[in-house]
């Protein structure tokens, strides 16, 4: 088996360099060629990305979710898609949470080496895609405007802090949200998407699957912090939507949307879920249980 091994010495929250001989010596353990690439920018990620789609069976690498992001922009379109190995490295690891990857990096490895491949849910927003979570209005800028030099200093403390701060700022989104067949009025501090049950460090949902086919839109009624109590301590007053397809329509002035902790300079969007698009590796126990919760989803179609 054949695979590639990106890295970047910029992002992510651990010091990857000085792993790179534990990291090397344990995939040769698994693959008879292995060919690893430091990349200093996205132009150099991507052109990994593409030899790997070309000429290997498995893409690692190394990150944060905005790594995870950049990874699947670059292969989801392409004919031949790798396997993927991922190693956490960023400050809160939400889309790693959901195979159980841990930030220990011997754990990482020991999943890609003696593990099995899972499928996962991917959705795209316009013409980019995203791995697990869309967001606009408060506390959707705190991934991508809190400072680099913060977040190794302190890891999701950097989060926290700016979520503070927000609590005072006011902020409404208002437009229009159509799927299922209805349409619906939108009327919030904050809109969130999302695919999986993490995010922010924390579980949101844990129905909320990653393979379901499906994702979720969480619509928080305004209140006292920008809705944030009603956010966490009364779930009712958070409208919750299942879908796999829908659209927003500003009619208000457009704040900026946050994909996957990245900022996106989008306004209106069309978001569509491609179900089981990729595949990652994890544990053998937990690929198994979320080819059952594949299983199931398919037939409840």
């Amino acid at each position: 088996m054949k695979a590639i091994f990106v890295y970047s010495v910029l992002s992510g929250f651990i010091n990857i360099t000085r792993f790179i001989p534990l990291i090397e010596r344990k995939l040769k353990e698994k693959f008879s060629e292995l060919k690893i690439i430091e990349t200093k920018n996205e132009e150099e990620l991507k052109e990994a990305c593409l030899l790997a789609c070309k000429e290997y069976e498995y893409l690692i690498f190394v990150g944060g979710d905005g790594a995870v992001n950049s990874v699947i922009n670059n292969i989801a379109n392409q004919e031949k898609k790798p396997i993927l190995g991922y190693i956490p490295g960023g400050t809160t690891n939400d889309f790693a949470k959901n195979f159980k990857l841990s930030r220990s990096i011997r754990s990482a490895l020991k999943k890609i080496i003696k593990g099995a491949p899972a499928p996962f849910d991917i959705f795209k927003v316009n013409n980019k895609y995203v791995a697990y979570v869309l967001a606009c209005g408060a506390f959707s800028e705190i991934s991508y405007t809190a400072k680099r030099k913060t977040k190794k200093a302190v890891g999701p403390l950097a989060y926290y802090l700016l979520a503070m701060r927000d609590v005072f700022i006011p902020r409404r989104v208002i437009g229009k949200l159509s799927c299922n067949g209805k349409s619906y009025d939108v009327n919030t501090p904050f809109l969130l998407v999302l695919n999986g049950n993490h995010v922010g460090g924390f579980y949101l949902n844990f129905k909320n699957k990653i393979n379901d086919g499906k994702f979720n839109i969480y619509i928080t009624k305004p209140g006292v912090f920008n809705g944030l109590l009603h956010y966490l301590f009364f779930k009712m007053k958070t409208v919750k939507i299942q879908t796999d397809h829908f659209t927003f329509t500003f009619l208000s002035k457009p704040t900026p949307w946050c994909i996957d902790g990245e900022l996106a300079n989008m306004e209106n969007v069309e978001v569509k879920c491609y179900p089981a698009h990729l595949k990652i590796m994890t544990s053998k126990r937990m690929a198994k249980k979320l080819y059952s919760q594949q299983a199931v989803a398919v037939e409840q179609k």
